[in-house]
């Protein structure tokens, strides 16, 4: 309805959403906890960890946060293109007050994309009456890439190392020809490789290809 984007745009999406939870898997009474002197306070010290000995024992508690998205835009053109693009990002923190570590995970992921109805297309072949058919036919393009790094933290040494973490490259065209009301022929490819941070891992790469015939029955 705005002047500056009617005559531009059919449909201009714009999202941002935000997550957090604070969760506590579980916790116990302490035995030995001690209030002498009826403060509210615990008295006694732990001999092993030197620390006071909490009425509440919790040995774990997760902090996460996810952006999803931070920022996405969709936009539909007057002309029926359509692109999108979508910005993600999550951290995750786990921490237990067993063995003093910190588990943070990081995420961030970037989403591409686009596509385009032709409409009245004809192929030029002779074979099984192609030819004669006048369809539609969408044309599709995605890329991804994604990256995810997990590092644990021993807070009593003062030492961080590398557990897991990798990047995933994605790359999917496709384009589908509605031959007919039943029937719609669809070329796709799709590559996915995955690069890992820490040296226990392997490189992968998965390559899909080919042609789908796709039959509707009905009435």
């Amino acid at each position: 309805r705005t002047k500056m984007f009617k005559d531009i745009f059919q449909s201009f999406t714009l999202t941002h959403a935000y997550s957090g939870q604070l969760a506590m898997n579980s916790f116990t009474s302490s035995l030995v906890y001690r209030d002498v002197f009826a403060l509210g306070f615990p008295s006694f010290i732990d001999s092993v960890s030197n620390n006071y000995v909490p009425y509440f024992m919790v040995p774990n508690m997760t902090i996460t946060e996810n952006f999803g998205p931070l920022l996405g835009l969709d936009m539909t053109f007057k002309n029926s293109l359509n692109f999108h693009v979508e910005y993600k990002k999550s951290r995750t923190l786990s921490m237990s007050l067993v063995d003093y570590q910190l588990s943070e995970t990081k995420s961030s992921e970037i989403a591409l994309g686009g596509g385009m109805r032709l409409k009245n297309v004809r192929i030029n072949t002779p074979y099984f009456g192609i030819n004669k058919l006048k369809s539609d036919v969408n044309i599709k393009m995605d890329f991804g890439l994604r990256d995810d790094y997990t590092t644990i933290n021993r807070l009593d040494q003062r030492e961080s190392r590398a557990t897991r973490g990798q990047k995933v490259i994605t790359i999917s065209p496709s384009i589908d020809y509605i031959m007919t009301q039943n029937v719609t022929l669809r070329f796709f490819y799709d590559r996915r490789q995955s690069i890992p941070y820490v040296s226990n891992a392997y490189p992968i790469t998965t390559t899909r290809g080919g042609l789908m015939i796709r039959f509707l029955l009905g009435q």
